[in-house]
């Protein structure tokens, strides 16, 4: 997840670096310098930090599951079908479970919060 983390970084960084039309078209582009120093270790090194902090809000925040094949991990060792049944799963749970349902509400409510709330409140 750090890997990937840095892959857009670096991705960010080159593109960055990118002309755009007017700059192509005028000859005033700049000089695209594609020397990107690694962050694998700082940012191996944040994970660690988060882990051992037990930051798991954090840890998801900066590395979501939905980009690695843990979900898919999950759902098999729960016996699930596929991704979609193991989602269908925590939601029946909740439904059931109020202790879970408002642990996930908690969690979930900054999240819907800023969802709702107009950009100029913000």
């Amino acid at each position: 997840m750090a890997a990937r983390r840095c892959e857009r970084r670096v991705r960010d960084r080159v593109l960055g670096q990118l002309p755009d039309w007017s700059a192509i078209l005028t000859g005033t582009g700049p000089t695209i310098d594609l020397h990107v120093p690694s962050t694998l270790p700082d940012e191996l090194a944040e994970f660690r930090r988060l882990l051992a902090d037990g930051d798991f809000d954090a840890l998801l925040a900066r590395y979501p599951l939905r980009e690695t094949r843990d979900l898919g991990t999950i759902s098999k060792m729960l016996r699930c079908a596929s991704t979609r049944d193991y989602e269908q799963m925590v939601v029946v749970r909740a439904a059931k479970d109020d202790v879970l349902a408002t642990a996930l509400r908690s969690r979930l409510h900054p999240l819907a919060e800023a969802i709702t709330t107009p950009a100029a409140e913000s």
